[in-house]
């Protein structure tokens, strides 16, 4: 009887989500990690988007994996990997070497301060919590990195695509305005792709609220939908036959984002990831860190240290979990 209550319940709080999508209009306040904004939300707001040629593009991403769980410390390997491209093809792709970086509660905080540091030449304003979000944030400061190194590379006008987000993070925040100001500064086009998004107001994921409203409104198109111009923050659907909407933050400096929006359409034709840019989804395969290389990451890394004296009784205290022996 409860699980049927449970499952009724469920499909109360779906059936709601999607009634709310079908009929609101108006004003909503997004609430963000960092902050909030406020998004007018009406079927009126989108218009079409018609795709511009790109001569050359650079997509960068990164990937983390936890090789080792000690519970209150981890060993985080991550990488990243930038891939030239122009609208038709890969030109080139560049693979970082793996960071193997050892995580604590206590050591944590300041491997992050001191990372920070290095890129900015200040102390972040926040630092993250725990060892998970502390992996994540030196992996996007390794992000920031090579997306720095690339605009100073790039030429004016040619386009730098980031996963992920340009606004929302609390500790990343200042580090990723500093970067849109660089590229705005170089005549660089910078723009990010969320492959998900949180974003949510009233209990309504807002990508899908969009979604649906576009393709009621524009059928058989791509759109653009302007949820926050001020910060550049829309939400697109990049090719007519996509199943899927994205967020795309522009790079708030930049004067032309209906030029960038254009240019991610023309890269979003390939038909394995129709409605995303080809190059990004290059970038990830190239990048993800596969079950099997943390594998060889943490057999590597257990062989070295009984190589250097531990004992197997000290490794197996020190990654003891009777989970792997209930499986």
């Amino acid at each position: 009887m409860m699980e049927q209550q449970a499952l009724e319940h469920v499909l109360a709080t779906l059936r709601r989500i999607l009634q709310e999508s079908n009929r609101f209009s108006g004003h909503v306040d997004v609430t963000l990690e960092a902050d909030s904004f406020t998004a007018d939300l009406s079927p009126e707001r989108f218009s079409p988007l018609k795709p511009a040629p790109v001569a050359r593009a650079v997509a960068i991403d990164g990937s983390s994996y936890r090789a080792l769980d000690g519970l209150s410390f981890i060993v985080s390997v991550s990488r990243t990997a930038a891939v030239l491209a122009n609208q038709d093809e890969v030109l080139e792709t560049t693979l970082s070497d793996a960071q193997t970086t050892a995580l604590s509660r206590d050591s944590g905080g300041r491997i992050f301060i001191d990372a920070f540091h290095e890129l900015c030449d200040a102390e972040p304003a926040s630092i993250p919590d725990t060892v998970e979000e502390t992996a994540g944030a030196l992996r996007s400061l390794q992000e920031q990195a090579l997306a720095r190194d690339v605009i100073e590379q790039l030429e004016e006008d040619d386009l730098c695509l980031l996963d992920g987000a340009l606004h929302g993070n609390r500790w990343m925040q200042p580090v990723v305005d500093d970067t849109c100001r660089m590229a705005a500064d170089r005549h660089v086009h910078l723009a990010a792709v969320s492959k998900r998004s949180d974003l949510a107001a009233r209990g309504m994921p807002l990508l899908y609220w969009v979604k649906r409203q576009g393709n009621q409104a524009m059928p058989g198109q791509r759109w653009q939908y302007p949820l926050c111009e001020e910060r550049g923050i829309y939400i697109t659907k990049l090719h007519p036959a996509a199943s899927h909407v994205f967020r795309v933050d522009v790079n708030p400096y930049d004067d032309a984002p209906g030029q960038i929006l254009s240019r991610l359409a023309v890269l979003s034709d390939d038909i394995t990831t129709l409605g995303y840019p080809y190059p990004l989804a290059a970038a990830h395969r190239s990048v993800v860190i596969t079950r099997d290389e943390a594998s060889y990451w943490s057999q590597r890394l257990r062989e070295q240290a009984l190589h250097e004296g531990f004992s197997r009784d000290d490794w197996e205290g020190l990654f003891y979990d009777y989970h792997t022996y209930l499986e």
